[in-house]
């Protein structure tokens, strides 16, 4: 059962609560924020990442709104499988 307390923890210990009228009859099952350190090297592969990811993104966007040739079609196809092959 929760109090009503919106809570924050780091590392598995609770560091921050706060009160509000709007979470207050909330019946949701309690979420954590976790928040992970990460070293430089760490965050360059992450952004690395987020632009294959927005770069398939942008091909699957193509192919929805459409306008492509075949061969168009094909490539967008290719550069996705691509993407989807180098985050794994």
């Amino acid at each position: 059962m929760t109090d009503g307390k919106l809570r924050f923890y780091d590392k598995g210990k609770e560091t921050f609560a706060v009160e509000d009228p709007y979470w207050g009859g909330c019946k949701s099952p309690e979420t954590q924020l976790h928040i992970k350190e990460m070293t430089h090297e760490e965050m360059l592969e992450e952004a690395e990442r987020r632009e294959l990811i927005n770069e398939a993104l942008e091909e699957l966007n193509a192919i929805v709104l459409g306008g492509q040739n075949t061969r168009e079609f094909y490539l967008s196809v290719s550069h996705i499988r691509n993407v989807l092959e180098r985050l794994k």
